[in-house]
């Protein structure tokens, strides 16, 4: 809890920056979006800031956390349009217990899918390979690459952003 008593997530010392990385990557994200928007025929919805910082929030914590004695590693992507996809009959909330448990689930060329639902981030299904060619470039890709360690995705840049614990590092040259 915070000094004020509400148990928000400000109180964290990382999420200080997080406000900050959200409104960057979306940023790029809409110039990425405009460079290709002439030979687009339909775009993918982009997360709201609020998702966003959902997206990354529940990852950072789900990055701290171990199931059977192995740590959380795995991708997470804004989309469900890939050549491969295995949608659940139920979906799942979005949140560090349910990212940790199907995490250990995933094999190395598999990503978790997760669209809002009913006004919330639910994980909707397993995406395999990659992601179809023309979409690669519309859809954020959070990858939880160890304790703490959050990268993200944007585009042709791979990792755009990196949020380490209690600092984000822009990758250099990507904000040009």
């Amino acid at each position: 809890m915070n000094q004020s008593g509400d148990s928000s997530l400000g109180a964290f010392p990382w999420i200080n920056f997080l406000e900050d990385g959200v409104d960057i990557i979306l940023r790029k994200f809409q110039e990425e979006r405009s460079d290709v928007a002439s030979s687009a025929k339909e775009s993918l919805p982009l997360p709201t800031h609020a998702e966003m910082r959902d997206m990354l929030s529940n990852a950072f914590w789900a990055s701290l956390k171990q199931n059977e004695l192995r740590p959380t590693r795995c991708s997470i992507a804004f989309t469900d349009r890939t050549e491969r996809f295995l949608r659940f009959e139920n979906d799942f909330p979005y949140d560090s217990v349910h990212i940790s448990k199907l995490a250990q689930a995933l094999t190395k060329d598999a990503w978790l899918s997760v669209l809002p639902r009913n006004g919330e981030l639910r994980i909707i299904g397993i995406g395999y390979g990659f992601l179809l060619p023309s979409r690669c470039l519309e859809v954020p890709v959070v990858k939880i690459a160890g304790p703490g360690l959050i990268k993200v995705d944007v585009g042709f840049n791979r990792p755009f952003i990196i949020f380490n614990e209690s600092s984000a590092t822009v990758v250099k040259g990507f904000l040009d």
